[in-house]
Protein backbone atom coordinates (compact mmCIF):
# COMPACT_ATOMS: atom_id res chain seq x y z
CA UNK A 1 0.00 0.00 0.00
CA UNK A 2 0.85 3.63 -0.79
CA UNK A 3 1.76 6.26 2.24
CA UNK A 4 0.12 9.32 1.74
CA UNK A 5 4.00 10.62 2.72
CA UNK A 6 5.47 9.00 -0.60
CA UNK A 7 2.72 10.36 -2.83
CA UNK A 8 3.54 13.79 -1.60
CA UNK A 9 7.04 13.06 -1.75
CA UNK A 10 6.84 11.90 -5.56
CA UNK A 11 4.80 14.87 -6.20
CA UNK A 12 6.95 17.59 -4.53
CA UNK A 13 9.89 16.15 -6.01
CA UNK A 14 8.77 16.35 -9.40
CA UNK A 15 7.31 19.57 -8.70
CA UNK A 16 10.77 21.29 -7.62
CA UNK A 17 12.33 19.60 -10.66
CA UNK A 18 9.66 21.17 -13.37
CA UNK A 19 10.30 24.33 -11.61
CA UNK A 20 14.19 23.82 -12.19
CA UNK A 21 13.24 22.95 -15.96
CA UNK A 22 10.72 25.88 -16.25
CA UNK A 23 13.47 28.52 -14.67
CA UNK A 24 15.99 27.63 -17.36
CA UNK A 25 13.59 27.42 -20.32
CA UNK A 26 12.80 31.64 -19.41
CA UNK A 27 16.21 32.43 -18.48
CA UNK A 28 18.90 30.44 -20.42
CA UNK A 29 21.84 32.12 -18.36
CA UNK A 30 20.21 31.30 -14.80
CA UNK A 31 21.13 27.57 -13.34
CA UNK A 32 23.97 27.40 -15.66
CA UNK A 33 24.87 23.75 -14.63
CA UNK A 34 21.36 22.64 -16.09
CA UNK A 35 21.43 21.94 -19.83
CA UNK A 36 19.54 23.80 -22.85
CA UNK A 37 16.11 23.29 -22.87
CA UNK A 38 14.77 21.46 -26.23
CA UNK A 39 10.81 21.25 -25.12
CA UNK A 40 9.98 23.14 -28.72
CA UNK A 41 11.47 20.13 -30.72
CA UNK A 42 8.77 17.49 -29.69
CA UNK A 43 10.69 14.55 -31.40
CA UNK A 44 11.31 16.32 -34.83
CA UNK A 45 10.27 13.24 -36.58
CA UNK A 46 7.29 12.61 -34.20
CA UNK A 47 6.42 16.30 -34.74
CA UNK A 48 6.47 16.32 -38.72
CA UNK A 49 4.34 12.88 -38.95
CA UNK A 50 2.01 14.04 -36.39
CA UNK A 51 1.35 17.20 -38.04
CA UNK A 52 0.83 15.51 -41.51
CA UNK A 53 -1.66 13.49 -39.72
CA UNK A 54 -3.25 16.26 -37.97
CA UNK A 55 -3.37 18.39 -41.45
CA UNK A 56 -4.66 15.11 -43.39
CA UNK A 57 -2.09 13.68 -44.99
CA UNK A 58 -1.81 11.01 -43.19
CA UNK A 59 1.45 8.99 -41.64
CA UNK A 60 3.64 10.83 -43.94
CA UNK A 61 6.81 13.61 -44.06
CA UNK A 62 9.13 12.36 -41.51
CA UNK A 63 11.47 15.56 -41.80
CA UNK A 64 8.94 18.46 -42.67
CA UNK A 65 8.86 17.87 -46.35
CA UNK A 66 6.77 16.21 -48.87
CA UNK A 67 8.73 13.57 -49.13
CA UNK A 68 5.55 11.43 -49.08
CA UNK A 69 4.04 7.66 -46.94
CA UNK A 70 6.52 6.54 -44.33
CA UNK A 71 7.12 4.07 -41.77
CA UNK A 72 10.66 6.02 -40.18
CA UNK A 73 8.94 6.33 -37.03
CA UNK A 74 6.47 3.43 -35.04
CA UNK A 75 2.73 4.99 -34.86
CA UNK A 76 1.85 5.32 -31.19
CA UNK A 77 3.91 8.32 -30.26
CA UNK A 78 3.09 10.43 -33.75
CA UNK A 79 -0.93 9.61 -33.17
CA UNK A 80 -0.64 10.37 -29.98
CA UNK A 81 1.34 14.04 -30.68
CA UNK A 82 -1.71 14.41 -33.61
CA UNK A 83 -4.10 13.94 -31.06
CA UNK A 84 -2.82 16.68 -28.98
CA UNK A 85 -2.66 18.74 -32.64
CA UNK A 86 -6.21 18.43 -32.63
CA UNK A 87 -7.06 20.17 -29.25
CA UNK A 88 -4.58 22.41 -29.94
CA UNK A 89 -3.35 23.75 -32.82
CA UNK A 90 -0.06 26.02 -31.65
CA UNK A 91 3.54 23.49 -30.68
CA UNK A 92 3.98 25.56 -27.72
CA UNK A 93 1.00 24.56 -26.12
CA UNK A 94 1.40 20.59 -27.43
CA UNK A 95 4.62 20.95 -25.65
CA UNK A 96 3.64 22.48 -22.60
CA UNK A 97 1.59 19.42 -22.56
CA UNK A 98 3.63 16.93 -23.69
CA UNK A 99 5.94 18.50 -20.42
CA UNK A 100 3.34 17.90 -18.18
CA UNK A 101 2.33 14.45 -19.56
CA UNK A 102 6.28 13.21 -18.58
CA UNK A 103 6.10 14.95 -15.33
CA UNK A 104 3.11 12.71 -14.52
CA UNK A 105 5.25 9.86 -16.32
CA UNK A 106 7.65 10.73 -13.73
CA UNK A 107 5.48 10.53 -10.79
CA UNK A 108 4.21 7.69 -11.47
CA UNK A 109 7.78 5.77 -11.56
CA UNK A 110 8.60 7.76 -8.28
CA UNK A 111 5.25 6.09 -6.32
CA UNK A 112 6.67 3.02 -8.03
CA UNK A 113 10.11 2.72 -6.71
CA UNK A 114 8.65 4.04 -3.21
CA UNK A 115 6.08 1.69 -2.95
CA UNK A 116 8.90 -1.39 -3.24
CA UNK A 117 11.40 -0.06 -1.19
CA UNK A 118 8.37 0.40 1.41
CA UNK A 119 7.91 -3.21 0.78
CA UNK A 120 11.30 -4.33 1.80
CA UNK A 121 11.00 -2.44 5.04
CA UNK A 122 13.45 0.57 3.97
CA UNK A 123 10.86 3.24 2.48
CA UNK A 124 14.17 5.89 3.37
CA UNK A 125 15.92 4.10 0.18
CA UNK A 126 13.13 5.41 -2.23
CA UNK A 127 13.34 9.09 -0.75
CA UNK A 128 17.11 8.71 -1.57
CA UNK A 129 17.33 7.14 -4.86
CA UNK A 130 14.03 8.76 -6.34
CA UNK A 131 16.38 12.23 -6.74
CA UNK A 132 19.14 11.06 -7.40
CA UNK A 133 18.35 8.74 -10.51
CA UNK A 134 15.70 11.57 -11.85
CA UNK A 135 18.69 14.04 -11.95
CA UNK A 136 20.44 11.27 -14.24
CA UNK A 137 17.42 11.80 -16.49
CA UNK A 138 16.59 15.74 -16.08
CA UNK A 139 17.15 16.87 -19.32
CA UNK A 140 14.92 13.71 -21.16
CA UNK A 141 11.96 14.32 -18.69
CA UNK A 142 11.89 18.49 -18.12
CA UNK A 143 13.41 19.71 -21.18
CA UNK A 144 13.28 17.67 -23.98
CA UNK A 145 9.53 16.47 -25.86
CA UNK A 146 10.42 13.18 -27.34
CA UNK A 147 9.26 10.20 -26.54
CA UNK A 148 9.90 9.50 -22.85
CA UNK A 149 6.63 10.18 -22.10
CA UNK A 150 4.94 7.14 -23.83
CA UNK A 151 7.71 4.33 -23.80
CA UNK A 152 8.53 5.55 -19.94
CA UNK A 153 4.66 4.56 -18.99
CA UNK A 154 5.13 1.15 -21.27
CA UNK A 155 8.10 0.32 -19.00
CA UNK A 156 6.31 1.08 -15.71
CA UNK A 157 3.45 -0.60 -16.84
CA UNK A 158 5.53 -3.66 -18.16
CA UNK A 159 7.29 -3.92 -14.89
CA UNK A 160 4.34 -3.52 -12.76
CA UNK A 161 2.24 -6.34 -15.13
CA UNK A 162 4.98 -8.99 -14.94
CA UNK A 163 6.03 -8.62 -11.02
CA UNK A 164 3.05 -8.07 -9.51
CA UNK A 165 -0.18 -8.20 -11.18
CA UNK A 166 -1.47 -12.27 -11.82
CA UNK A 167 0.55 -14.24 -14.53
CA UNK A 168 -1.61 -14.29 -18.25
CA UNK A 169 -3.28 -17.40 -18.19
CA UNK A 170 -4.53 -17.49 -14.89
CA UNK A 171 -7.66 -14.98 -16.16
CA UNK A 172 -9.10 -14.17 -19.24
CA UNK A 173 -8.81 -10.23 -17.92
CA UNK A 174 -4.82 -11.25 -17.44
CA UNK A 175 -4.77 -12.27 -20.60
CA UNK A 176 -6.20 -9.69 -22.54
CA UNK A 177 -4.77 -7.33 -20.21
CA UNK A 178 -0.93 -8.77 -21.00
CA UNK A 179 -1.55 -9.15 -25.18
CA UNK A 180 -3.04 -5.65 -24.98
CA UNK A 181 -0.01 -4.31 -23.42
CA UNK A 182 2.54 -6.50 -25.97
CA UNK A 183 0.75 -5.23 -28.99
CA UNK A 184 0.73 -1.42 -28.10
CA UNK A 185 4.81 -1.74 -26.89
CA UNK A 186 5.38 -3.33 -30.30
CA UNK A 187 3.44 -0.18 -32.01
CA UNK A 188 5.53 1.92 -29.22
CA UNK A 189 8.69 0.63 -30.30
CA UNK A 190 10.10 -2.90 -31.45
CA UNK A 191 12.28 -2.14 -28.47
CA UNK A 192 9.78 -2.90 -25.78
CA UNK A 193 8.00 -5.85 -27.94
CA UNK A 194 11.21 -7.62 -27.41
CA UNK A 195 11.45 -6.70 -23.84
CA UNK A 196 7.16 -7.80 -23.52
CA UNK A 197 8.27 -11.12 -25.41
CA UNK A 198 11.35 -11.77 -23.04
CA UNK A 199 9.28 -11.47 -19.87
CA UNK A 200 6.83 -13.67 -21.82
CA UNK A 201 8.91 -15.99 -22.32
CA UNK A 202 10.71 -15.81 -18.36
CA UNK A 203 7.40 -16.43 -17.16
CA UNK A 204 7.14 -19.56 -19.02
CA UNK A 205 10.30 -20.89 -18.04
CA UNK A 206 9.61 -20.22 -14.58
CA UNK A 207 6.55 -22.02 -14.10
CA UNK A 208 7.93 -24.51 -16.17
CA UNK A 209 10.44 -25.02 -13.05
CA UNK A 210 8.52 -25.36 -10.90
CA UNK A 211 6.05 -27.40 -12.27
CA UNK A 212 3.51 -25.14 -12.43
CA UNK A 213 -0.04 -26.05 -14.65
CA UNK A 214 -2.38 -23.09 -15.07
CA UNK A 215 -5.61 -24.08 -15.28
CA UNK A 216 -6.60 -23.42 -18.52
CA UNK A 217 -3.42 -24.84 -20.31
CA UNK A 218 -0.03 -23.80 -21.53
CA UNK A 219 -1.36 -22.86 -25.26
CA UNK A 220 -3.98 -19.83 -23.11
CA UNK A 221 -1.11 -19.22 -20.70
CA UNK A 222 1.93 -18.06 -23.14
CA UNK A 223 0.28 -18.36 -26.75
CA UNK A 224 -3.24 -16.23 -26.81
CA UNK A 225 -1.21 -13.16 -25.45
CA UNK A 226 0.97 -13.80 -28.65
CA UNK A 227 -2.27 -13.79 -30.74
CA UNK A 228 -3.95 -11.10 -29.54
CA UNK A 229 -0.50 -8.83 -29.37
CA UNK A 230 0.05 -9.94 -33.14
CA UNK A 231 -3.45 -8.90 -34.24
CA UNK A 232 -2.78 -5.67 -32.64
CA UNK A 233 0.31 -4.99 -34.85
CA UNK A 234 -0.91 -6.86 -38.02
CA UNK A 235 -2.61 -3.62 -39.21
CA UNK A 236 0.15 -1.40 -39.06
CA UNK A 237 2.19 -3.85 -40.52
CA UNK A 238 -0.29 -4.32 -43.75
CA UNK A 239 -0.26 -1.00 -44.33
CA UNK A 240 3.49 -0.54 -44.34
CA UNK A 241 3.49 -3.47 -47.23
CA UNK A 242 0.47 -2.06 -49.49
CA UNK A 243 1.90 1.54 -49.27
CA UNK A 244 5.54 1.08 -48.94
CA UNK A 245 5.46 -2.03 -51.15
CA UNK A 246 7.62 -3.72 -48.96
CA UNK A 247 7.49 -5.66 -45.45
CA UNK A 248 8.18 -3.10 -42.52
CA UNK A 249 7.06 -5.08 -39.14
CA UNK A 250 7.35 -1.37 -37.20
CA UNK A 251 9.64 0.89 -38.20
CA UNK A 252 11.98 1.42 -41.37
CA UNK A 253 15.06 3.46 -39.68
CA UNK A 254 17.19 0.62 -38.80
CA UNK A 255 19.77 0.37 -41.03
CA UNK A 256 20.23 3.81 -41.43
CA UNK A 257 20.74 4.47 -37.61
CA UNK A 258 23.44 1.27 -38.28
CA UNK A 259 24.88 3.09 -40.85
CA UNK A 260 24.67 6.44 -38.95
CA UNK A 261 27.00 5.04 -35.66
CA UNK A 262 28.74 3.26 -38.07
CA UNK A 263 29.99 4.84 -41.08
CA UNK A 264 29.75 8.27 -39.79
CA UNK A 265 29.94 8.99 -35.73
CA UNK A 266 33.65 8.28 -34.94
CA UNK A 267 33.22 6.27 -32.03
CA UNK A 268 29.55 4.72 -32.06
CA UNK A 269 28.19 6.78 -29.75
CA UNK A 270 26.10 9.38 -31.53
CA UNK A 271 26.64 12.87 -30.76
CA UNK A 272 25.95 16.68 -32.18
CA UNK A 273 28.33 16.25 -34.86
CA UNK A 274 26.76 13.55 -35.88
CA UNK A 275 23.11 14.62 -35.36
CA UNK A 276 24.64 17.69 -38.13
CA UNK A 277 24.95 15.19 -40.77
CA UNK A 278 21.86 13.38 -39.83
CA UNK A 279 19.26 12.59 -42.97
CA UNK A 280 16.66 15.23 -41.20
CA UNK A 281 19.24 17.85 -41.97
CA UNK A 282 18.12 19.22 -45.48
CA UNK A 283 21.55 20.18 -46.73
CA UNK A 284 23.10 16.74 -45.61
CA UNK A 285 24.31 14.57 -48.03
CA UNK A 286 21.76 11.78 -46.22
CA UNK A 287 19.12 14.58 -46.44
CA UNK A 288 19.77 15.06 -50.32
CA UNK A 289 19.74 11.14 -50.68
CA UNK A 290 16.53 10.54 -48.86
CA UNK A 291 14.56 12.70 -50.87
CA UNK A 292 16.21 11.69 -54.27
CA UNK A 293 15.52 7.59 -53.95
CA UNK A 294 12.89 7.53 -51.40
CA UNK A 295 12.90 6.28 -47.99
CA UNK A 296 12.91 2.32 -48.59
CA UNK A 297 15.98 2.58 -50.90
CA UNK A 298 17.61 5.12 -48.58
CA UNK A 299 17.43 2.64 -46.01
CA UNK A 300 18.76 -0.25 -48.04
CA UNK A 301 21.78 1.30 -49.33
CA UNK A 302 22.48 2.94 -45.69
CA UNK A 303 22.11 -0.67 -44.61
CA UNK A 304 24.52 -2.17 -47.50
CA UNK A 305 27.42 0.19 -46.52
CA UNK A 306 27.12 -0.39 -42.77
CA UNK A 307 27.29 -4.38 -43.15
CA UNK A 308 29.89 -3.72 -45.99
CA UNK A 309 32.10 -1.60 -43.42
CA UNK A 310 31.33 -3.71 -40.77
CA UNK A 311 32.47 -6.85 -42.68
CA UNK A 312 35.53 -5.33 -43.89
CA UNK A 313 36.61 -4.09 -40.25
CA UNK A 314 34.85 -5.79 -37.59
CA UNK A 315 37.02 -5.32 -34.69
CA UNK A 316 35.88 -1.54 -35.05
CA UNK A 317 32.26 -3.10 -34.85
CA UNK A 318 33.03 -4.26 -31.59
CA UNK A 319 34.62 -1.51 -30.30
CA UNK A 320 31.91 0.56 -31.30
CA UNK A 321 29.66 -1.77 -28.84
CA UNK A 322 32.14 -1.84 -26.01
CA UNK A 323 32.12 2.40 -26.23
CA UNK A 324 28.17 1.84 -26.57
CA UNK A 325 28.02 -0.60 -23.36
CA UNK A 326 30.21 2.01 -21.31
CA UNK A 327 28.02 5.12 -22.50
CA UNK A 328 24.98 3.07 -21.11
CA UNK A 329 25.78 2.04 -17.75
CA UNK A 330 29.21 3.58 -16.52
CA UNK A 331 30.50 6.77 -18.33
CA UNK A 332 27.70 9.88 -19.24
CA UNK A 333 27.83 10.77 -22.74
CA UNK A 334 25.18 13.65 -23.57
CA UNK A 335 24.95 14.22 -27.41
CA UNK A 336 26.22 17.65 -26.21
CA UNK A 337 29.19 17.57 -23.85
CA UNK A 338 27.74 21.41 -22.06
CA UNK A 339 24.78 18.94 -21.66
CA UNK A 340 27.45 17.02 -18.84
CA UNK A 341 27.74 18.41 -15.35
CA UNK A 342 30.14 16.54 -12.63
CA UNK A 343 27.48 15.61 -10.56
CA UNK A 344 25.80 13.76 -13.44
CA UNK A 345 28.29 12.30 -14.18
CA UNK A 346 29.16 11.10 -10.36
CA UNK A 347 25.77 9.60 -10.22
CA UNK A 348 25.36 8.18 -13.67
CA UNK A 349 27.22 4.59 -13.03
CA UNK A 350 25.22 4.22 -9.38
CA UNK A 351 22.51 2.00 -10.76
CA UNK A 352 24.80 -0.11 -12.83
CA UNK A 353 26.90 -0.84 -9.71
CA UNK A 354 24.32 -1.45 -7.80
CA UNK A 355 22.92 -4.30 -9.95
CA UNK A 356 26.37 -5.58 -9.23
CA UNK A 357 26.05 -5.06 -5.69
CA UNK A 358 22.83 -7.35 -5.89
CA UNK A 359 24.32 -9.70 -8.36
CA UNK A 360 27.00 -10.86 -5.99
CA UNK A 361 25.34 -10.34 -2.36
CA UNK A 362 22.57 -11.88 -3.40
CA UNK A 363 19.62 -10.74 -0.91
CA UNK A 364 17.63 -9.61 -3.59
CA UNK A 365 18.35 -11.67 -6.02
CA UNK A 366 15.46 -13.62 -6.31
CA UNK A 367 13.20 -10.93 -6.09
CA UNK A 368 10.59 -11.10 -8.89
CA UNK A 369 10.78 -7.28 -9.06
CA UNK A 370 14.50 -7.35 -9.51
CA UNK A 371 14.21 -10.06 -12.27
CA UNK A 372 12.17 -8.39 -13.96
CA UNK A 373 13.85 -4.89 -13.85
CA UNK A 374 16.75 -6.38 -15.31
CA UNK A 375 15.18 -8.42 -17.83
CA UNK A 376 13.47 -5.25 -18.68
CA UNK A 377 16.59 -2.86 -18.85
CA UNK A 378 19.41 -5.16 -20.37
CA UNK A 379 16.88 -6.86 -22.88
CA UNK A 380 15.54 -3.53 -23.84
CA UNK A 381 19.39 -1.91 -24.25
CA UNK A 382 20.71 -4.60 -26.64
CA UNK A 383 19.23 -3.25 -29.55
CA UNK A 384 20.88 -0.12 -29.12
CA UNK A 385 23.91 -1.81 -27.97
CA UNK A 386 24.20 -3.77 -31.72
CA UNK A 387 22.81 -0.81 -33.67
CA UNK A 388 23.57 2.92 -32.19
CA UNK A 389 22.91 4.90 -28.81
CA UNK A 390 23.05 7.90 -27.05
CA UNK A 391 21.54 8.99 -23.64
CA UNK A 392 17.92 9.41 -24.54
CA UNK A 393 17.65 5.49 -25.54
CA UNK A 394 17.92 4.70 -22.21
CA UNK A 395 16.10 7.83 -20.66
CA UNK A 396 12.39 5.45 -20.70
CA UNK A 397 14.12 2.82 -18.68
CA UNK A 398 14.05 5.25 -15.50
CA UNK A 399 12.51 2.70 -13.53
CA UNK A 400 14.60 0.16 -13.62
CA UNK A 401 17.88 2.69 -13.07
CA UNK A 402 15.78 3.62 -9.74
CA UNK A 403 14.89 -0.08 -9.11
CA UNK A 404 18.54 -1.17 -9.70
CA UNK A 405 20.15 1.64 -7.51
CA UNK A 406 17.69 1.07 -4.37
CA UNK A 407 18.14 -3.04 -4.63
CA UNK A 408 21.68 -2.47 -4.36
CA UNK A 409 21.19 0.07 -1.42
CA UNK A 410 19.26 -2.28 0.10
CA UNK A 411 21.47 -5.02 -0.21
CA UNK A 412 24.15 -2.82 0.95
CA UNK A 413 21.68 -2.07 4.37
CA UNK A 414 20.88 -5.73 5.23
CA UNK A 415 24.77 -6.34 4.83
CA UNK A 416 25.70 -4.07 7.46
CA UNK A 417 22.44 -5.23 9.96
CA UNK A 418 24.04 -8.23 9.76
CA UNK A 419 27.44 -7.88 10.47
CA UNK A 420 25.95 -5.23 13.41
CA UNK A 421 23.87 -8.30 14.69
CA UNK A 422 26.82 -11.39 14.21
CA UNK A 423 29.23 -8.83 16.32
CA UNK A 424 26.59 -8.28 19.09
CA UNK A 425 25.70 -12.12 19.00
CA UNK A 426 29.35 -12.83 19.39
CA UNK A 427 29.63 -10.72 22.52
CA UNK A 428 26.75 -11.60 24.05
CA UNK A 429 27.95 -15.14 23.33
CA UNK A 430 31.62 -14.26 24.85
CA UNK A 431 29.95 -12.34 28.03
CA UNK A 432 28.08 -16.01 28.65
CA UNK A 433 30.97 -18.12 28.74
CA UNK A 434 32.95 -15.58 30.84
CA UNK A 435 29.90 -15.68 33.19
CA UNK A 436 29.57 -19.66 33.13
CA UNK A 437 33.51 -19.97 33.63
CA UNK A 438 33.26 -17.55 36.95
CA UNK A 439 30.35 -18.76 38.46
CA UNK A 440 32.51 -22.04 39.56
CA UNK A 441 34.96 -19.94 40.68
CA UNK A 442 32.61 -17.76 43.37
CA UNK A 443 30.92 -21.21 44.66
CA UNK A 444 34.00 -22.25 45.72
CA UNK A 445 34.75 -19.02 47.57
Amino acid sequence: MLACKDICYSLVTVMLFAVAADIKRHHSDWLWFLAEDQAHTLGVEYDSIAQSIASGRGFSDPFHSNSGPTAWMPPIQPLFLAGIYSFWKTRERVSQFIVGFQCFVAFLTGLLVLQEMRRLGRPFIGYIVFPCCLLISFHHVFQSTHDFGILGLFVCVLWWTFSRSPSPGKSSMATWGSGIIGGLAVLGTPVLGLVWLALLLAKMWQFRRVRYLPERGPVLHFFAPLAIAAALTTPWTIRNLLVLDTLVPVKSNAGYELWLAQCIDDDGVLDSQTFRKHVRKRNSEAGKRYREVGEIVFVREMRARAFEAIGSDPRSYLGRVMNRALAMFLIYRPARKTDSSSLIQVIFPLPFIGFLIVMVAGYNRRNQGFLTASLICLVGHLPYLLISYYPRYSSPFMLTSMLWLGYGIHDISSIGCSLVYNIRRSRQEGECVNRSLEAPLTSDK
